[in-house]
């Protein structure tokens, strides 16, 4: 490969490398009132991981306007601090919350010791004003947090983000299941039918992402949205899905243990059942080789013959002990010896029989 061509070559993006500066930041900063288990309590990886690719699959120069820098305590707005693409990221601050003074004092000092990517720069900005400076910023991407309680007040800031700028993003952070969460619920009456909005779930995606709690609010009108939510579907679907193969694997393991020919062989009627089965089949078999052979003779074929066994007095024996006691026994035993199969009940009884019938055949 060419020397100049390596060179320009950017790694591909990992949940590992995005992740890895929010946790240089959160070791370096320990943000006032934050978790004590880490950034992953209020920032989840596989979600900060999808935000650096939406930043990333958007065309023109987004800008991260971080709404959700008090709830992660700064760690959001490092996506878009370490981000190659040279994203601007502004961080709305409340000037009478003494965390977010605290988390913008932490973010300002680890820009300071980390410095930006080329053209970038991190800028403060009061709640009060986000409106009026929105409205004068094209791609702009809001990332808010769903965790904060008011789930109603969070749709309608989101309902006047996107009046203001029409073809703004908004990336919600911590949503959880459908019919659980009130923000989702809040979110599906913003978009309603006849609203101009959508809304979708990024774990509906793929199934790769079903763990992400992270939600994309635009205009229906949006030109970027679909072709964005495309190229990230496509990057987590190929031909072989997650399922499909969890499935086949499964599949293949049993198959390999033969637990249904170990059920049927610890059966006591198992060989008795066998020679019937097999009985049928070659009555069934002679009975079509004769048809074949007067239809190619062009004699009249006889009458078909009905595929029918002699019943053995086994069969007549199990036909008479069935409606009794005795049957309901039999049955009950033979669910029993299926459910502990698979079982080491199940594994210890078919060894212990082998062991038994070895040591008759040693006896004879």
């Amino acid at each position: 490969m060419n020397s100049t061509m390596a060179e320009r070559r950017r790694p591909l993006p990992s949940i590992a490398t995005v992740y890895g500066a929010i946790e240089e930041y959160w070791e370096e900063s320990r943000p006032i009132g934050s978790p004590d288990g880490g950034p992953n309590e209020v920032l989840d990886p596989l979600d900060a991981f999808l935000v650096h690719r939406l930043l990333e699959l958007v065309p023109g120069q987004p800008v991260l306007i971080d709404a959700a820098m008090v709830a992660t305590g700064g760690a959001s707005s490092v996506i878009g601090m370490h981000h190659p693409r040279a994203v601007d990221v502004w961080a709305v601050v409340d000037a009478e919350s003494l965390p977010s003074r605290r988390s913008l004092e932490s973010l300002q000092r680890h820009s300071g010791r980390r410095g930006f990517a080329p053209g970038a720069s991190l800028r403060p900005v009061d709640r009060s004003e986000l409106l009026e400076g929105l409205a004068g910023q094209p791609g702009a991407i809001v990332l808010a947090d769903a965790r904060g309680g008011d789930a109603a007040g969070l749709a309608e800031d989101i309902g006047r983000w996107l009046d203001a700028r029409p073809d703004a993003l908004v990336l919600v952070l911590g949503l959880g299941r459908v019919g659980d969460c009130p923000a989702v619920g809040s979110l599906l009456s913003l978009c309603s039918a006849g609203s101009g909005r959508r809304f979708r779930l990024l774990r509906e995606l793929s199934e790769v992402l079903m763990g992400s709690g992270l939600g994309l609010v635009a205009r229906e009108d949006h030109s970027d949205v679909d072709v964005a939510l495309m190229r990230l579907e496509q990057l987590y679907t190929g031909n072989h899905r997650y399922l499909n193969l969890l499935w086949r694997a499964n599949h293949a393991a049993l198959r390999e243990a033969r637990i249904d020919a170990d059920v049927l062989r610890g059966n006591l009627t198992f060989g008795a059942i066998s020679e019937e089965i097999e009985g049928l089949k070659r009555a069934l078999r002679e009975a079509n080789e004769r048809a074949d052979r007067a239809a190619r003779s062009n004699w009249p074929a006889p009458a078909p013959v009905e595929a029918t066994a002699p019943a053995s007095p086994l069969t007549l024996l199990r036909q008479r002990l069935s409606p009794t006691p005795v049957g309901n026994a039999w049955r009950l035993a033979k669910h029993a010896r299926v459910k502990l199969s698979p079982t080491p009940v199940g594994r210890v009884y078919r060894l212990s029989k082998r062991v038994a019938l070895a040591c008759v055949a040693r006896g004879r």
